[in-house]
């Protein structure tokens, strides 16, 4: 894609972000981006930071192929998954919630 697009494609992820982020019943965005970069991540968490209701910046990563480790610093947290090529994820809990109870 050319800058332009680029820029449209943001423009319209950030306009679903805002969106989803009001409602009461999403309590959760995916966001799937396969050219992820370090400038991509910033960006996204400056945009974010507006909005009161996202409280958490997650990455998900494989657990036994961990691709992404140059960004964990970027993230408030870090979710692993098992590298199954068939799987369905029915609803993803922080385990830090559970961890964290006294």
């Amino acid at each position: 894609m050319n800058e332009y697009e680029v820029f449209i494609v943001n423009k319209e992820i950030t306009c679903l972000i805002k969106n989803y982020s009001k409602s009461k019943r999403i309590r959760g965005i995916i966001y799937s981006n396969p050219n992820l970069s370090e400038s991509v991540i910033k960006n996204l968490d400056e945009i974010i930071k507006d909005y009161c209701n996202i409280t958490e910046f997650v990455l998900i990563d494989e657990y036994n192929l961990p691709r992404l480790q140059q960004f964990y610093h970027l993230f408030n947290e870090i979710i692993f998954f098992p590298s199954i090529k068939k799987i369905r994820i029915i609803e993803a809990v922080s385990i830090s919630k559970y961890i964290y109870k006294k």
